[in-house]
């Protein structure tokens, strides 16, 4: 368990060196717990951001343990996140 919270740790220190090309404006949510939400279904055999979307829209543990669910809506079985203006 030590080996994988030490995994865990580096790939999320390493996404954190990702810089995030949004307008400062534009972050209402942090670009990290997005790409590991992204990577997470990617693993789960998702092919798109689409089906990676509406495979955590009912998995709010999911989204609640990234730190998401402040940030997004549910949609007809899809997690919206609202424009930014």
């Amino acid at each position: 368990m030590l080996h994988s919270l030490k995994s865990d740790l580096e790939l999320k220190e390493q996404l954190e060196e990702i810089p995030d090309p949004r307008r400062i404006k534009g972050r209402r949510y942090k670009l990290v717990p997005l790409l590991l939400l992204l990577i997470l279904g990617f693993l789960r055999g998702r092919k798109n951001v689409k089906d990676v979307l509406e495979s955590y829209a009912e998995d709010r543990d999911m989204l609640d343990f990234l730190g998401l669910i402040p940030f997004c809506h549910l949609r007809s079985n899809m997690i919206y996140f609202p424009p930014t203006f």
